[in-house]
Order: C-alpha cells, then structure tokens, then sequence
C-alpha cells in the first residue's frame, strides 16, 4: 500500500501538542480564534506529525482539492481525538466505526459536516493508519472499486480481474462489460477484507463469507473461484457422491414393507437416480394399498400368487392420488386429482413390482442394518405380474402426435439458417450451438434427452468406398503424404467423399451405436466444437455412471433435456414464423422424432431398419412412431409383382441349437394387433397363405411375440409364387377372390408332419389327434391335454352367448368327448407300454 503506518511518529501527544488539539479542535468562525492567526498557525506546527498522515491520505484519492477541505478532515479527527482522549493512532476498531458512523446521514449530523469526501477521507484513515479491515458496516461496499484503486492502484485490479475473466471466457463466460464491472466490485472487496491485490493470496473461508451477503455478490463470488480453480490458485473441490436420501413419508404402511423398500433403493444399482426415486414412490404407494386390502401381509416374502393377481386386477381401477402420501397429493394438480390412471401408468406400477421382486429373489439385502436372505416365492413376478392385454393394445395403440409435414418443413430450414438476429437477448450460447443443436434435433431422430448426453467426440467420418464420381468411375481415396502447407488451398484430389456417423449414448432399450447423419449437421457440429469453451472438465452421465466430456456442454453444465422444448423449439417456431402449439398440442422433441421417424418410413425404410435406427430392441414399438400412410400401403401391394412376393419369416436360434425345425414364417396380424406365425417349413405350399385356418402349425400368443421382437430369432425373407388368391386381391378381382376362397374351403388345411411342428393342438384335425394317441408319448399326451383345455374353453365361451348356436355347443361337445377318449387310449397304451 502506498501509505505505511509505521512510516510516521506515532507516540502518544505531548502535553504542548494537547494544548494545541484544544486550540485546533474549536470552530472558527466564532469570534474567538482566526484561523490565520499566529496562534493557529503555531499550534499547526505543533500537531503537525498528526496532521501529516491524514494529508497524505486524502491527496491519495482525493486530488485537486483546497487545503481548506484538508483543514475541515483534520478537524473531525481533532474533536473525536479531544473527545477520547487519545490519538487516532490508539483508536480500537470500535471507535473507528464509531467515528465513521453506520451512515452518511448520521454523520453529516453528528460532526457538522456537508461534504461527503470528509467521510470517504476518514473511512480510507481508518483503513490505511488505523488498520480496520473490515468496513462493511459502514457503507464501504458503495465505493470497493474506488477504495480498492486508493489501496492497492488502478492497475493492479485491472490484471488480476483480467486474469479472473480469460480462465472464465474459456469455460464459456462472456466478457461483456456489465461481467467486468461486477467482477472487479467483488474482487475489489475480497482484495480489501485479505488486505492483499493478489489472487495467489485469496483463501477461500473469505470467498465464502463474502457471498453471503446477497444474491449478486454469491453469484460473482461462484465465478471468481471457478476462475480460481482453472488457474490452479484453488484446489477444485471434490465431487461428493450424492447421499441416499431417507426422507421418505413412511405413514400409512406397515413399517417392514417400507424397510425393505428403502433397502432395495439403497442397493439398486442399474437405476439412475430419477428412476430410482420413481421407483420407490411406486413401491411405498403399493405399501400403502398392502396396509388396507391385506394388513397382515407385511414384508415382501409374505406374497401369495393370489395376493400378486389379486393387485395386478385391482391397480387397474386406481385412481391419480389414491395411494399418495399427503406431499405427493399435495403435488399432483386438482384436475387429475380422482381421474382412473392411465395405462401408462398402471404399467409403471406393475414394472416396478415385478422389478422389486425380481431384485429380492435374486440376491441378499441389508434391511434396517441387518443382513437378510433372498426372499423364495410361490409365483414368478414376470409371468404373474405381466401387464394386462388390453393395456398392451392401449399402450401400442398410443400414437405419437406427428408435426404436419408443411410445419416441419419451415422447422428444419430456420434450423439451417438461424442468425444471430433470431437468438435470444442474455444468452450465453452463440449462433453456432443453437444451429448445431437444432439440426440435430430435426435430422436425427433423437429423444431430447439422448441429444443433451451426445459426447464431444460423438462425431465419426469414413471414406466411402462406393462414391462415384461424375463420369460412373469409382472414387479414389487420396492420402496426401506431406500434408499441407500453411495456407495452401485444398486441392480436388484432397477431397475425399466422407459418410458421417453419429454416436448415440446407451438408453433405455439398448447400448450405445452409430447413425448415419447428413454432413452439414456434421459440418455444423465441428463449428459449435470449434468455438466450444475448451477449458471445461468432465461431468458425471448418470446412465453411465462415468465421467464424460459432453457436447453441448458451457460453463462445465451439460444443456439439459428440457432446454430443446423451452428454448430451442421456441427458437425455431419464431424463425419459420408458425405457432409453438397445433391442434394435437405444444411442439415438443419427442413429436419431432416421431415426424422424423414417419417420413423415413414414407420413404420406404423398413421396419426393422427403422427400429435400429430409432434405437428401438423390438419392431413392437416403432410401430407407435412409424406410422404408416394407408394410400402409401396400397400403392406398395399395387406395384407389387404380379407373380410373385416377397415372404418374411425367422430362424428360430432357440429350436435350431436343439437340432428342430427352426423356420417360422409370418402370418401377419390379428385383430387385436398381436403377430401370427405358422411352423410349416414348407409354407410356400400352404394354399391358405392369405386366409389361415390356424392349424396345428399356427404360433400365435407370446410364443408368436417373442419371435417378433427378435431377441432369439434371426430375420429371413423369401420370393415365393403368388396364390391365385393373392393375385387376384393384387389385381383387384373381387368376384375371382371370392370363387377362390370358397374353393378353398373345400381344401383342408395342412397335416403337422411332425409332433415338434404343433403350436396349436386346438387346430388339429381328428387324423392327427388319432395319430397323437397311437404314438401314445409323454410329449402326445401333453399335445392332448392341451387340445382339450382350448375346446373345453371354446365350449364355455360358446355357451355365454345368448345367441350361441346350439349346433356349434353341439360340434364342441362331440370334439371333446372325442378327446377324452383319445385321452383315456393313449394312457392304457403308455400304462402297457410300460408294463412291458
């Protein structure tokens, strides 16, 4: 500092310069000492080594002032001198504040003073000569800057802020003028309170203290040490595992089931944390229903197959908020307040029951502080609690609300011609990540919450092999050898066709893989990673549970999920000038992917390669997403061949690694939208291709699900000749298909060459079910028992129609009689066969 205390005399007054204080202290003017006397000038020169101190301190700040102004300082400090009789120099902290007072106002009354520079001169002598640091309580941070400039130079503040600012600009803070000028108030009073211009010296309790003095000084005092921490000053802190909340509302359940509710939380680990959460919410309201239907069931092992069919029928009449606790009532909004679930959520419950089950009959649990074994149930939670057939077909018939194609056209030009103009005012985002962003949003199909994890080196490149250039000649790759020279052009030679992928983080339904992705969204994704803040660390993915540097990542925070539905979208509406909300609803991210996902379908992708596009395991649930145009289907069956078409089918792994027949052709769908397969290896003779009778062969049911979903089945297509049914329904005959089928009723379906084939024993004719009973097998008496519990079922359902023909109850009855003997032959045969 420029003033140093120890620089002057500052032992006690002697009794002469008392006598002359007494002369100083009183106010001229009065008529009784001049100013200009002899008198006064002489006690001047008496307390001149007091008076000196307080000169240099004001002409540090406060320069081109008279010496009049000077005079009227020195006389303040003259009167509280006098008053306490001693000098300055021995003045407690306390007393300098006491001097000061708390206000300008207070002061001005006290000591008769009219000038505020008189105060200012005495707060910087209170600083400097009476080594009070702390001078918050009277009003410093007013004027830190200028104090700060007083204490320690204009120059100095000005490269340490710029120090503060670059380390924060390269993690995508911007150096506008309002920052600076924050940024140098607050350093301004940390410099102050350590008493030190330099950022090496700052420790961080201060850092701390100052920003709990409001919202602003905070907010600065978090920029300055995460400047701190990009120049080494500070030690970054370390990342905390977040802790296992206990917070739990327990009321209104028995307190084992909440236990091991907590306990399976605690130990979950495949979960992210939102999930987890959800997941407990669920299983404590499912407590809450437990305590009222069933009180003496009271831990998940006391679960009865009854208990779990029981609740899979009863969660389907619950209602928003029925088995809440009094928070998560209090959360849900009035309006759903008592409305039935949805199937959704009906599904989410039964999920997150089987999963809880699951879980504890797998492995072992810490409940309450104590180790307790796998649990052992009557019943399998996936078979038992699976959803219900109508919420599938409630769910699957849940149809994404697709964008109209005109909206989404004008969306995905403003995405590639955004300008700075268009973007908000404040934002800290450039032009760059908004463009990037939004064509990645509406090229690449993604869920919001895929985008906000892509990784910064998400983007790869290849050569394409099979470009060809302008003449029909395959493109060479060039390499060149050297590489370029500083500023050479690129040559045409240097120009390799590319194709460029897209690498999506693991999700929900698979792991992470490759996309394609047009090359001007790659183009403008290298701008934005150009211009991204470089100096930004790691963050935690929570599905990955790994650190990662993320794409759209500024200021060390990744943009969230919802950023693309409040802001960017918003954004895009504005650009292509159309409303933010239809008439199906508010533009959203996932009703971009589903147009996306649409038009790719429109334009002949298939399912299959719809659904590893979409990151879909299974083509049930693309269907939701792809929706297809009935005119378009029409138009794809006309232009089909009139001799021949095209059949899918699948290798089942599961029957060919035991040495079975493994091909199973598809059918198509039912009524209720479930697949059909049929087991005949030779289906291309089948001629009830178009018109199953569901015969022996016919796979239908979870069996016919598994095969579609493809978990364990390998897809396989095959050309086969048209049926002359076929060719009329492409041809458009209507009399000629209908002669057709009624020939072919006369036509009986296909024998089951082999008792491995039967998929639906209900289907087989009375030969095959004789031949069943001749084989007399473990395997054909069980393919009997099954036939006679599907007619058996068939005669119950016929006989609760009040219009039910007697005739068909009659057929069912004879049918089943037939089996039952057939049943009793086959036993004897096997009893004698055993027998002998």
């Amino acid at each position: 500092m420029p003033i140093v205390p120890e620089n002057y005399d500052r032992r006690p007054p002697t009794p002469e310069e008392w006598q002359a204080l007494e002369h100083l202290s009183q106010r001229h003017g009065r008529g009784i000492h001049d100013p200009r006397s002899r008198e006064s000038h002489a006690a001047r020169r008496s307390f001149a080594r007091f008076d000196v101190p307080i000169a240099d301190v004001f002409r540090l700040r406060h320069q081109g002032y008279s010496e009049e102004m000077i005079r009227e300082v020195q006389r303040v400090m003259h009167c509280e001198m006098l008053r306490r009789g001693k000098s300055f120099w021995d003045w407690s902290e306390q007393e300098w504040l006491d001097t000061l007072c708390p206000t300008w106002a207070i002061f001005s009354t006290t000591h008769g003073v009219r000038y505020g520079i008189i105060r200012t001169s005495i707060l910087d002598d209170a600083y400097m000569l009476g080594g009070v640091t702390d001078l918050r309580s009277v009003g410093i941070g007013l004027q830190i800057s200028a104090a700060t400039k007083t204490y320690f130079g204009a120059e100095g503040l000005s490269q340490q802020s710029e120090r503060v600012m670059n380390a924060l600009a390269s993690k995508g803070y911007a150096k506008a003028e309002h920052n600076i000028r924050l940024l140098q108030q607050c350093l301004s009073m940390l410099f102050v309170l350590n008493r030190s211009p330099y950022l090496e010296a700052l420790p961080e309790h201060l850092l701390m203290e100052v920003a709990t003095e409001g919202r602003r000084m905070r907010h600065m005092c978090q920029r300055i040490a995460i400047g701190l921490h990009q120049l080494q000053i500070l030690q970054p802190p370390k990342k905390k595992a977040r802790p296992v909340s206990h917070a739990f509302e327990h009321s209104g359940m028995a307190l084992e089931w909440y236990e091991w509710s907590v306990a399976w939380y605690e130990q979950v680990v495949d979960l992210t944390p939102h999930q987890r959460r959800q997941y407990l919410g669920r299983l404590l309201a499912i407590g809450r229903w437990l305590s009222q239907q069933a009180p003496e069931v009271r831990t998940p092992a006391q679960w009865t197959e009854e208990l779990a069919l029981r609740f899979r029928a009863d969660v389907c009449s619950w209602t928003a908020g029925q088995y809440a606790s009094a928070e998560g009532q209090r959360r849900i909004p009035q309006s759903k307040v008592g409305h039935p679930l949805r199937p959704q959520g009906i599904a989410c419950y039964l999920d997150a029951l089987r999963r809880f089950f699951t879980d504890l009959t797998r492995r072992p649990h810490l409940v309450a502080g104590a180790q307790a074994p796998k649990i052992t149930l009557d019943f399998a939670p996936k078979e038992v609690l699976t959803t219900p057939q109508h919420l599938r077909r409630a769910l699957d018939a849940t149809a994404p609300r697709d964008i109209d194609l005109r909206v989404w056209a004008k969306l995905t030009v403003a995405a590639a011609t955004l300008a700075e103009s268009d973007l908000p005012q404040g934002v800290p985002y450039p032009l760059s990540f908004y463009r990037a962003l939004g064509l990645v949003w509406v090229t690449s199909a993604r869920r919001p919450n895929e985008i906000a994890r892509l990784r910064l080196d998400c983007l790869r490149e290849d050569w394409e092999p099979t470009m060809y250039d302008e003449d029909g000649h395959p493109v060479e790759r060039f390499i060149p050898a050297g590489g370029n020279p500083p500023g050479a052009k690129d040559t045409e030679a240097e120009k390799v066709p590319t194709i460029c992928y897209l690498h999506i983080p693991a999700g929900k339904n698979r792991g992470a893989f490759w996309i394609w992705l047009p090359d001007y969204v790659a183009e403008a994704i290298k701008v934005w990673k150009q211009e991204r803040p470089p100096s930004q660390g790691k963050l935690l993915d929570q599905k990955d549970r790994e650190e990662v540097e993320y794409l759209f990542c500024c200021r060390d925070m990744r943009v969230g999920w919802r950023f693309i539905n409040s802001s960017l979208i918003p954004l895009l509406c504005a650009r292509a000038g159309v409303d933010i909300e239809d008439a199906k609803g508010r533009i959203t991210g996932h009703r971009g992917r589903s147009t996306r996902l649409t038009l790719l379908r429109r334009n002949g992708v298939g399912l299959d390669d719809l659904a590893e596009y979409a990151g879909h395991a299974n083509t049930r649930t693309i269907r939701r997403y792809a929706n297809q145009d009935p005119l378009q289907l029409h138009q794809i069956i006309k232009d089909a061949d009139d001799l021949s078409r095209v059949m899918e089918g699948v290798v089942d792994l599961q029957a060919a690694a035991q040495g079975l027949p493994a091909l199973r052709w598809f059918i198509g769908y039912d009524a209720d939208g479930e697949p059909m397969y049929c087991g005949n290896q030779v289906y291309v003779t089948c001629p009830h291709r178009l018109d199953c009778k569901r015969c022996g062969m016919f796979i239908g049911g979870e069996k016919a699900r598994l095969l579609r979903e493809g978990e364990q089945a390998l897809p396989v297509t095959s050309k086969v000749p048209m049926t002359p049914l076929e060719t009329c329904i492409v041809e458009g005959d209507q009399e000629g298909a209908q002669a057709c089928r009624a020939a072919l009723q006369q036509i009986p379906a296909p024998e089951t060459p082999d008792i491995r084939l039967i998929f639906n024993p209900e289907g087989l004719s009375n030969t095959e079910l004789e031949k069943l009973a001749h084989l007399a097998t473990s395997e054909a008496l069980d393919k009997l028992q099954q036939a006679l519990i599907a007619h058996e079922k068939r005669l119950e359902e016929a006989k609760q129609h009040k219009t039910g023909r007697s005739a068909l109850v009659g057929a069912q009855k004879k049918r089943i009689k037939f089996i039952q003997e057939l049943l009793a032959t086959c036993a004897q045969r096997r009893h004698e066969q055993e027998s002998s």
